[in-house]
């Protein structure tokens, strides 16, 4: 996360700095609560629903039926929450009945001495690297938690950057959840197109083929076996359900190939430009196992709902034989070609601005960090804006 904090000196509080900000580790501003927290595995919570919000490291995971705490607290992530991410927060206020376990901090500020919301976006963009333990899971512990220094000015001060803060950061988030659902309805758009086009609908030439299935168009061959250990050092790259796992030096499919997830992903579509060796949890298709065109094949595949359907309750997996009896529209090759061309041309300039948007909303996120980091840290002086807020409520 953007920002670093200076050291505290060994006492509990240290005295007033310039501007009147003074520092102190966390554990001497708020009183940890985490002796509240039980956790409820998934059976148990499914014996017990309700409305109660029951809170993991990450954020509401479920809703049980009773609250072991109602009252205004800091929630921040034990383990497993995204301390290296400064596009996400750590750290939640809520303010109502809950139900936390293991796996989250329960922190009550001394409200005489620091406010909540200025206490939580503080926590936001901490650097939580020196802070975290753990060799296969990321672990802030409660000694490692009340360690980290805050830097605090007076009471009315943090207030004004909490304010601050709210109004701003509510702008940002705003545009953020718009350019959000552009980029989902331009998925949805890019979808609509590649259902309609491989059946018929916008380019002539289709036909309905009663009883035509997908067997009769392609194949989808089994993947071979290769662990990680397994693996030569080469270029050729590994496909597995969820796409790209790794490179190896020998190829199973040819340039290019379509993967098609078998088990985990199951139903994922993947284009394989330059081929390469798909292991057992997919099924790969190229030339030698395709009747008609390779990239019509590939976008009809998309419209099949093949990630919808498991054979596998523990496992989910992709019936091949169940797939390769869906019914499908019966398409000569000139047709499908044309077909193919065209969703090239139209994916691209959708993918172009689905992917330009995305970069936006990336900058944004970077921009709202950058903003709670340089505000709580007195980079950015709120003191104008208030005093200009002032003017304004005794004017009115």
């Amino acid at each position: 996360m953007s920002g670093h904090v200076t050291e505290t000196t060994t006492a509990p509080i240290s005295g007033a700095s310039e501007g009147g900000v003074r520092t102190a580790n966390l554990r001497w501003l708020a009183k940890n609560l985490d002796f509240l927290r039980v956790p409820l595995n998934a059976v148990e919570r499914a014996e017990r629903q309700g409305k109660i919000p029951y809170w993991g490291a990450n954020g509401i995971v479920d809703y049980v039926d009773q609250a072991l705490l109602d009252e205004r607290v800091i929630l921040i992530g034990e383990d497993g929450a995204p301390f290296f991410d400064n596009h996400k927060d750590v750290a939640f206020i809520s303010d109502g009945p809950i139900w936390p376990n293991n796996h989250i901090h329960i922190i009550k500020p001394n409200m005489k001495v620091i406010n909540e919301r200025y206490l939580c976006y503080f926590l936001n963009q901490v650097e939580y690297a020196r802070y975290i333990n753990g060799s296969t899971r990321d672990k802030l512990t409660q000694s490692q938690l009340g360690s980290i220094p805050i830097s605090y000015p007076d009471i009315e001060s943090q207030v004004a950057i909490a304010d601050f803060l709210d109004r701003e950061t509510a702008r940002i988030n705003q545009l953020i959840e718009k350019k959000k659902r552009l980029v989902e309805l331009l998925g949805e758009k890019r979808s609509a197109l590649i259902t309609a086009a491989v059946t018929g609908k916008t380019v002539e030439g289709g036909d309905s083929g009663v009883g035509y299935r997908l067997k009769y168009l392609l194949q989808m061959k089994y993947g071979e076996s290769l662990t990680i250990d397994d693996r030569r050092p080469g270029k050729v790259p590994v496909y597995g359900s969820n796409g790209k796992v790794g490179e190896h030096d020998r190829r199973n499919t040819l340039a290019p190939s379509i993967i098609v997830g078998r088990k985990g992903s199951h139903g994922k579509i993947t284009w394989a430009e330059t081929g390469g060796f798909c292991i057992d949890t997919a099924f790969y298709i190229d030339k030698r196992s395709c009747r008609g065109d390779l990239r019509y094949a590939y976008y009809l595949l998309q419209t099949l709902g093949l990630d919808e359907t498991s054979k596998d309750a523990a496992v989910p997996g992709l019936d091949r034989f169940e797939a390769h009896n869906r019914a499908i529209v019966q398409i000569d090759l000139d047709t499908q070609k044309s077909i193919a061309d065209f969703l090239d041309r139209e994916t691209t300039r959708i993918d172009k601005i689905i992917e330009k948007t995305q970069h936006s909303i990336d900058l944004l996120k970077e921009f709202r960090a950058a903003l709670i980091t340089a505000t709580v840290t007195g980079q950015i002086d709120v003191s104008d804006r208030r005093l200009a807020r002032r003017e304004e409520a005794t004017r009115t």
